[in-house]
This record gives C-alpha cells, structure tokens and sequence, in this order.
C-alpha cells in the first residue's frame, strides 16, 4: 500500500519538474501595469492566455512573469477594461488599463440599500466622485451641471458663495414644497440623513452622488420624494492602507459678462435724437439746446466720460485647499478631512470665505456587529454687497470726473450737479470716510450621525441610525445714510437677525437578503423613522444709530421709536413607515414593490402612503440573445409610483392669532389687541400627491464600449396645494386679504432622457472618452380651481396648459416701419413705436390680446462632456446648451427714451435712417410708451462651453523619487464662452436668468493633487 502511493507521488512530482522545466525553457516576461492617470494598478491579474499560469502585480504595479515563445498575456482588473497583448520578442510589456464606462457590477445607492447596477429597475443616475473634483467649485452639485440626464441645474448668482437651482423632472408644485424658499427642490439625503446641506460639502470628501428621478426610486421617501430624491455618499476609511491627500488650486475670478454703458458720442446721440424727434424731426439744433444744463454739457465738451460699470467690476482671487487621510485595519477605518475655501465676488466688498472639516468612522466589533459615525462641522462667512450697485451704474449718467486730483472718490462728479446726479460708488466714498456699510453673515452647521449594524445570521442585518443637523446663523446689515441703498435720502439704519435650526432623524431598518437554489433573489426591506425638526428666529431693525463705528453691535443705541423686533418659533415633526420587496428570477426577471406611510403634524389629514412598483427584464441574458456579440447588455425597465408632497408653511393649515398695532382706549390706557392672521385655517388638506410612470431602456454595446439609457416619464400631480384668497374686508385704514391653502390644482410633466456614454478611442496609451446627456420635459397646468383658465396676478401668472413659471402679457412683435404707418394708425399708432401682437385680430389692442408669450421652463437641456487621455496627460472639456426659455432681462428695461439715464450701449433704437425692429424711438419718458414693460422678455437659449481643463499626473516611478504616490497639476478654465441665441443679450449670460444683479463670471485656475 506504501509503495502504491510512493509511486503516485513521483508521478504527480515528475509531472511538477516536466511542466516546470517547460516554462524555464520560455522567457521571463517583466512590465508594469498603470491606470489611465499613471498610477500604479495593485493586485491586477496577468494570465498566459490559454494555461492557468498566472501572477498578480505588486504595490508598485510591476510583475514578473515567464511564459513560453509566442504567448499572449491577458490582464484584468475589476472595473476596468480587459487586455491581450502578444510579448513577440519582448521582454517587458508595459500595459495601460481603463475603466469600463458603465461597469454593470458596479454597486449603486438607493433608498435604505444598495444594489448592483445590472439590477436596477428604476431610474436613477449616478455620479462618481473622480467626476465631480473634475470642476473646481465649492458647490458639489454645480460640479455635476449637464452631467445627469433630466436633472436642470443652473447656477443661481454671481455672488461669492452663491448655491445653485435644482430642478428634476421639472416642476410640479405650485405652493408646496421641501423647502419654503424653494418649491420644487428635490430632497438631499447626505450620509442616510436628510436635513442636511450639500453646499457645506468639500466635494473632495463625496465617494459618489445618486440621483432619483422615477417614483419607484423616490416613492419610498413617500411625502418627501415628489421633486426627486438625491443621495449623497461620503467617503470612508480604507483596510490596510494609509493614504494622505492634499487638493487645493489658485485663480481668478472675475471677467463677468455684463452691458456696457453708452460713452461719449453714443450717449450724446441718443438724446440728440430724442430732441429731434419730440420736435417733429426739425434739424439737429446746437447742443446747448439740448443739453441745458452747462455743467452738464461742459463735462462732455471736456471729454469727462465715466464708465461706472467698470468702475465697480474687479477680478478677485479663489482658493481651495483641502486635506484627508484615510485609514484602517481590519477592526477600524476611519476617514478625516478638512477643508478651506476662498472666493471674492466680482463687485468689491462681495467675499465668502467656508472652513469644513469631517470625521468618519466605521468600527467592526466583531463578526456580526459594527458601529460607526459620520459628522461634519462648516464654517461660513460672507460679506454681500448691495445688488443694487451694477443697476447703479449701468443706468447713472456716464460723465464727470469720478476721482480727484488725489485720487479720491468725488460724491458729485460734476460740480453744480450737486442736487440731481451722485457717485453710484458711494460705499467707497463712505469707506475713503472711515464709514463701513456692511452686510455680514456667519453661519455655522453640524451634522452628526450613528449607526449600530448587528447581524444575528447570515441574510439578516439590523441597522439603527440617529442623525442630527444644528444650524446657526447670524447676520447683520448696517447701512449708513452714505450708502447705495440710502443713498443720502434718509438716517442710517442697522439690522441683526438670529436664526438656529434643529432636526433629529432616528431611523430603523430591517434588511432580508436570501438567494434560492441559485436562481431565486428575495430582498425585503422594512423601515421605521421618526422625524423632528425646530426653527427660532428673532430679529430687530432700527434707525438712527448714534455711534457709526458700532455698526450692528449695539443695537441699544438705535432711535428707540425707530426701533421693531419680533422672533418666531416653527415645530414640524413625521412618523413613517415603509417595506420594500425586490426579487429576481434567474438574474434576468427583476421586480420591486413599495410602500411608505407617513404621519406629518404640518397636514391636518396625517396620514397617507404611497406605493411603487417597477420590473425589468434583462433580454441581453435570454437564450437568443447569446450569440449577439456586439450586445453586452441589454434591459428593460417599468416602473410606477406615487409620491407626495406635504409642504405647505409650518401650521398653514391652521388659523393663528396674531397681535394688530390698533388699540382699544380704557380711559387714558390703552391696549393692544389681537386677531387672527391673514391665513384662514383649513382643516380639510389633503397631501398633494404625484402618480408617474416611467419607461425605460438600458445598453451596452461592443465590449461596453458603447452605454445608452433611455427614459420615458409621465407624471400627473394633483390635489395640488395651493393658496388662493379667502375674502378681503375694507375698513378705515385700509383693506385686508384673508387667503387659505386649499386642494385645488392640478398639473403635468412628461418627458424623455437620454444618456450615452462612449469610448471613441482606446490603443496606443490614448483614451478618448464621452458622455452625452438629453433632456426634454413638457410642463403644464391641467386644472385650476373653479375651472377657471388662468390666474393672473402680482404673485404669478397661471395658465391651463402652461408651464407654472409662465410670462403673461404682450408680445412685442417689433417696431412700427414708415412702410406701415398707416396701418400703425389704425391703432393709434406711429413709425418707431412698439408694435405688439393683435392676438385675436379684432384690429384693436386690449387685455384680449394678452396671452402666455414664454416660460422660464426650457424646451430641452443637455450636456455634453469629453476627455482625452495620452500616458500622463488628461484633457477635459464640457458643454452644456438650455433651449426654448424665455427669461425676464432686467437690463434691457434701461432703455431711457429721454437720453437722459443710461442703458446699454449695444441697443438699437429706432430713427428713420435706422429702422431697427429692437427699441422704439427716443423722445418721451418710458411711462408715455404704449407695451415699454415687452422690452425685458427675451429668447434666453443659450450654448456654453463651461470648462475645460489640462493636467498631467507625473509617472508613480517619477512621483515616488519625491516619496510621493501622485502628483497631478492641472489648469481649468470655467464658463469660458457663452452664446445666446438673441442678439439683444450677447453681453450677458443668460443662464443667470435675466437679473441685473451679480453677473456670473468666469474662472481661471491652476491646481495641484497630490497623494502620500
């Protein structure tokens, strides 16, 4: 017996030397294996094509191998693209490796879970980290502009810390919603806890960003997830490495795109013209009959032209700089950072200056338990400006003398023009007077989660989170009586105004995971959550601040008859259940169903629950579909769900008392008395609630080379809330309007997404990726109240069959010719008047002609983004086109017919010798033309190249020489170029939505990366 298995073992070690004898008669093959940005790829697998020898690549990312004459290697990586390369005669083969766009096993956070993307039946896109440190910006979500189909993010103001606005799917709300500044902002759970804020965010720190669209996705935050749910995750500590990484870049800010106003002899000629034309076209006259006043006109002669927008515009500087460490052993990973972040505004005094720092830990007790906490504290202080300021000087009369011999600020320009024309800088001339106007925030934040994860058997997790977010806020104004916004008209005035925000979310979730003879996958999901969530308020104002230099500080020596404070105090709190069930059958029959309850103390009808459904089948798995090679996955989805929406004000539902300034006289004494508020209670409110269903296709094409998902939507929203008027009563001194929030409205969305990732190029070392996003959605309202079609008023204009965010009125249609002036009279008008559309063609002008000329809602949005890489080079550029809205420019109402304040210098205006179709003759006050108020609606379509950056990340055996792991420099240019469709706003970016206020501006910066 001994003998029979001595024999077998020299057999097996004969075998043993023979095959290895064979390989050392082959060669030994050496290389390194780098990523796109030449960066070593650790533990990537090298195989001899064919055998099942094979080596993995060191921390270095080199390997050494032997492989017999004429082997081919294969090198595979998880998340990247496989590679065969033939060694020829080589001894070493060096290989670059890339990511896999739209890699199916990559794992994608959904509500209360995650789930590998092949198996995801609903709509959600998501965002990689590498993607969002791709823009420099402070504002994570501006980062991703054009980067997620059927989400519109526009950039709200120029103003240093400005945020952005959100909208998904369109807009669906008319009153409610999430957030009472903002009705239809989507919700943002950051970490598992909502409440939080994406703009404290050091986009450095975000492992990745998941965007909800459909209700299946959303419909399991139920009241919460009407406008779309977006999931931030954070990133986390690392096993068995530490790695130390500095992000920081330099620049420039400023550059912004806005009118210049008329100088010199276009100024002149356009009161010239007004003068000739209120004289009936009589020859041109000398100018001292058009310019009376000879301090005035003697500037002009002398040549004394002041452009006052360049006067206030000035490039500032932005900075960021930001640190991390990950770390972690088996038991602990912790993740750290902290974050500094600079940035001037492009008027003077405009700054924001945000400090952030985060810890995160997650602890593995033991083999079925685990605790951990994610907490971030932010730090904001930003001075504002008055907006007024470039209004200010875009429309101030643009001669004088704007300095002194010694350089000072002169209050009146012109001499003997004391009384009609000042400096439109006065906070500089207050600060040349040791006088500070200032506008001051500071505003802190924290937020603070925990978790504890037991689980008791295999398939079986229970997970407790408690998060909180704590706000505080402060912000003081003082304006002095020499200051744009008094601007010498009255005493100085001082503000402080304190705010502190609390939420507490404690949730629990019960997750069931089992898989079944291999082709059953059964997921259940059951959730318990408690919400909290206390605002208070107080402010005081006041005039007539006895010592200047206090500022806001001292709010005691204010005039006390001037003096009004009031504070407030706002509770809100929800119970909420919900379960989900996801199975799939054989991996390619995949379905999900859900329903959430939820109790709000804010409706006066608490309850309510909102189920989804969806499904989708994997046909690139059917038996037929095997030998289509070019199709490497193909699915289709379809979903349904109902999501809601509670946000109505804090106790809108309810009729409050309120104290009233009148007094009633006993004898000589009097007291106040109280009645209730202009809001009449309503104890009927229903949720307002969204049914939408979606269809959806997902493929991938020639070695996932070729990505595209398509999306149809249709979502009705109805019980709409919406605030309408109750009754008015008139007294003594005044009326008053008494309104109520009812169920009364109705509206629509539907739409189709496009998302298509490419790889264009792949050999060489050189990598030419894109990605191209399409969204188109039609917005309307479908049912107002009463059955009325339209309720056009100060508030908003709202029209069955358009979009909420409509412009209602006149349409300008151009400027009467001399070749019509007879038919201009028949409408009791003449040659170089405004000419606007006889709607109805009764051959007369009147309310009957007014009608939805435009919407700020666009046609279509989309986005386009490239990338090339060459070894250790990377070039980055990205595009972003919104089409089809109309926007309300403020600037384009400077037009003075009377020449007398200034405009934009680019604007025609009409004159027999040029009968230009943009502006009216010159000649009367702009309250005498007929329609002057047509001129700010504009077509806002516009194309902007939004960045474009270069970097090289130096070879890892260069980087570690300097002991380093990476060192990546790079440059960006941001909103380099913008082109509007209209001519009338081809100085000005549109995408700031038509505001003279804060322009937006561009960005040129150079940065630096680097990893220990």
């Amino acid at each position: 017996m001994i003998k029979k298995y001595l024999h077998k073992l020299f057999v097996v070690c004969l075998l043993v030397f023979l095959s290895g004898n064979a390989i050392a008669q082959g060669r030994t093959i050496s290389g390194m294996v780098i990523d796109e940005t030449g960066q070593p790829v650790v533990g990537a697998g090298v195989v001899v094509k064919g055998t099942t020898q094979g080596v993995i690549t060191g921390m270095n990312g080199e390997y050494s191998i032997q492989v017999p004459s004429n082997a081919t290697l294969v090198f595979s990586f998880v998340g990247m693209g496989e590679r065969e390369v033939l060694v020829g005669a080589r001894s070493r083969v060096d290989v670059t490796m890339s990511e896999v766009v739209n890699e199916l096993s990559d794992v994608v956070v959904i509500g209360y879970g995650t789930v590998r993307k092949r198996d995801l039946t609903g709509a959600v896109a998501s965002v990689r980290g590498n993607d969002i440190t791709a823009v420099p910006t402070s504002n994570p979500m501006d980062a991703i502009q054009g980067k997620v189909a059927g989400m519109d993010i526009v950039q709200s103001s120029g103003k240093a810390g400005a945020g952005v606005d959100i909208r998904i799917r369109g807009n669906r709300s008319i009153m409610g919603s999430n957030d009472n500044t903002d009705r239809n902002k989507p919700l943002f759970i950051i970490d598992g806890v909502g409440g939080g804020s994406y703009e404290d965010l050091n986009p450095n720190d975000i492992e990745s960003i998941e965007v909800l669209k459909d209700a299946s996705s959303t419909a399991i935050y139920g009241s919460q997830g009407a406008n779309g749910v977006v999931l931030i995750t954070t990133k986390k500590g690392i096993k068995g490495q530490t790695r130390v990484v500095y992000d920081g870049y330099f620049g420039v800010n400023g550059l912004a795109e806005y009118p210049e106003p008329r100088i010199g002899d276009a100024y002149m000629q356009l009161r010239r013209d007004g003068w000739r034309n209120r004289n009936n076209w009589a020859p041109a006259a000398s100018d001292d009959q058009i310019f009376t006043n000879q301090s005035e006109l003697t500037a002009m002669q002398n040549g004394e032209w002041v452009n006052w927008v360049d006067q206030m515009q000035r490039n500032a500087t932005q900075q960021s700089h930001s640190v991390s460490v990950r770390s972690g052993g088996e038991k602990n990973q912790t993740f750290m950072s902290i974050n500094y972040y600079d940035e001037g505004g492009t008027v003077k005094y405009n700054d924001a200056q945000r400090i952030t720092a985060r810890l995160n830990i997650d602890q593995n007790i033991n083999k079925w338990a685990k605790a951990g906490m994610y907490s971030q504290y932010t730090y904001w202080n930003i001075n504002n400006r008055s907006e007024s300021v470039l209004k200010n000087a875009l429309s101030s009369r643009p001669y004088g003398l704007a300095y002194d011999d010694d350089g000072k600020i002169n209050m009146y320009p012109v001499s003997g023009m004391e009384s009609s024309y000042k400096t439109p800088m006065l906070d500089e001339y207050a600060a040349q007077q040791g006088i500070s106007n200032e506008n001051n925030v500071l505003r802190h934040r924290l937020s603070l989660s925990a978790y504890a994860e037991i689980t008791p058997i295999e398939g079986l997790k229970l997970t407790s989170n408690l998060g909180t977010n704590v706000s505080f806020e402060r912000t003081g104004i003082y304006q002095d009586s020499i200051s744009t916004d008094i601007a010498l008209t009255g005493p100085n005035r001082a503000e402080y105004n304190t705010s502190m925000g609390q939420s507490l979310k404690w949730e629990n979730i019960l997750t069931f995971k089992r898989t079944f003879a291999d082709i059953h996958a059964l997921t259940f999901i059951g959730v318990y959550s408690e919400n909290w969530s206390i605002s208070e308020a107080g402010k005081m104002s006041g005039k007539n601040l006895l010592i200047p230099t206090q500022l806001y500080y001292n709010m005691g020596g204010l005039q006390q008859t001037t003096l009004v404070e009031s504070s407030s105090y706002v509770k809100s709190t929800m119970t909420s259940f919900a379960t989900r069930v996801e199975y799939g059958l054989m991996d390619k029959y995949l379905f999900m169903a859900s329903v959430r309850w939820d109790g709000a103390s804010r409706i006066p009808n608490h309850w309510d629950y909102f189920p989804a459904a969806s499904a989708a089948w994997r046909i690139s798995d059917e038996n037929f579909m095997q030998n289509v090679s070019q199709v490497n996955d193909l699915k289709l989805r379809v979903s349904y769900g109902v999501t809601g929406n509670s946000g109505i004000d804090v106790y809108g539902s309810q009729s409050l008392a309120g104290n009233i300034v009148d007094k009633f006289a006993f004898g000589d004494v009097g007291a106040s008395t109280y009645g209730f508020g202009s809001t009449i209670g309503n104890n009927g409110l229903r949720w307002e609630k969204t049914a939408s269903v979606d269809l959806g296709l997902d493929v991938s094409l020639f070695k996932n080379r070729v990505n595209l998902t398509l999306d149809f939507y249709n979502s009705n929203t109805y019980d709409v809330l919406l605030k309408r008027t109750a009754a008015t009563i008139s007294g003594g001194s005044g009326s008053t309007v008494f309104d109520t929030y009812q169920n009364i409205a109705k509206t629509n969305n539907k739409g189709v997404e496009v998302t298509l990732n490419t790889v264009n190029v792949e050999k060489a070392g050189f990598r030419w990726t894109s990605m191209l996003t399409f969204s188109k959605n039609i917005e309307e309202i479908t049912e107002l109240y009463d059955g009325l079609s339209q309720i056009i008023n100060s508030t908003g204009n709202l029209v069955v069959g358009s979009p909420i965010k409509s412009f209602y009125g006149y349409n300008k249609i151009g400027i009467w010719q001399e070749s019509e002036a007879t038919l201009a009279a028949t409408y009791n008008q003449k040659p170089g008047d405004i000419r606007v559309e006889d709607k109805n063609g009764d051959g007369k002008i009147d309310a009957n002609d007014q009608f939805v000329i435009g919407s700020q809602v666009p046609s279509w949005i989309g986005g386009f983004n490239t990338t090339f890489t060459y070894k250790g080079f990377d070039l980055t550029a990205s595009f972003v086109m919104r089409w089809g809205q109309m926007i309300q420019a403020e600037f384009l109402g400077r037009y003075d017919p009377e020449g007398v304040n200034n405009g934009p210098g680019y604007l025609e205006y009409w004159t027999p010798e040029t009968p230009t179709n943009d502006y009216p003759a010159p000649g009367y006050a702009s309250t005498a033309y007929l329609y002057f108020n047509t001129l700010q609606y504009v077509d806002g379509s516009y194309f902007k190249f939004r960045t474009l950056t270069l970097g090289y990340t130096l070879p890892a055996k260069y980087a570690r020489q300097v002991k380093l792991e990476k060192l990546r420099v790079y440059v960006t240019g941001n909103n380099l170029f913008t082109k509007a469709k209209s001519h009338l706003i081809q100085y000005y970016d549109p995408e700031r939505g038509g505001s003279e206020k804060t322009p937006l501006s561009k960005q040129f910066i150079v940065g630096l990366s680097l990893e220990f």
